[in-house]
C-alpha cells in the first residue's frame, strides 16, 4: 500500500496490485466542519484521478461527521462524476454496527452512490474485500 494523503481526519492509500484506493476515516472526523469534510473528499477525488483505481474501499466506522442532505447533493454533483470519468467499477463501505452512526452513510450510499457505480456496505473489511474481488 502506498500512502497518498493523510490528515487528522482520514488517510488515503493506494494498492496498485489490487487497483484499490482505500480511505480510512479517524475518530477526529467528528470535529470536522462541512468545509473540512469537502476538502478531505477533494483529496479522495485527487487519488481517483491520479491512480484511476477500479475499486474503492471506504472504512467509515469512525466517521463522526453527519452527512446532511445538502452535502449529499454536493457529493452527487462534485464527487461521484469522477467515478464514472475514471472508470471506477465497484465501491465498498465498511460501516459502524451502531445504528445512528451508520444511518447517514447508508443513506448517502442509497441516495447517490449507487447511481454511478456498483456499491455495497459491510460491517467488516474482510466482507468488503471479498465482495470487491468477486
Amino acid at each position: 500500500m502506498q500512502e497518498y494523503y493523510r490528515s487528522r481526519y482520514k488517510e488515503i492509500t493506494f494498492d496498485k496490485e489490487e487497483s484499490l484506493l482505500k480511505s480510512i476515516w479517524f475518530k477526529d472526523s467528528k470535529e470536522m466542519n462541512e468545509m473540512e469534510f469537502k476538502e478531505n473528499l477533494s483529496h479522495w477525488v485527487g487519488g481517483i484521478k491520479k491512480f484511476r483505481p477500479e475499486k474503492l474501499l471506504v472504512d467509515s466506522r469512525e466517521l463522526g461527521f453527519t452527512i446532511d442532505p445538502l452535502v449529499q447533493t454536493w457529493m452527487a454533483e462534485e464527487i461521484y462524476p469522477y467515478y464514472v470519468s475514471n472508470n471506477v467499477q465497484k465501491q465498498a463501505f465498511i460501516v459502524s454496527k451502531d445504528f445512528f452512526a451508520r444511518i447517514s452513510i447508508v443513506q448517502t450510499i442509497d441516495e447517490v452512490g449507487k447511481i454511478v457505480t456498483e456499491t455495497q456496505h459491510f460491517e467488516s473489511e474482510k466482507e468488503a474485500r471479498d465482495w470487491l474481488t468477486k
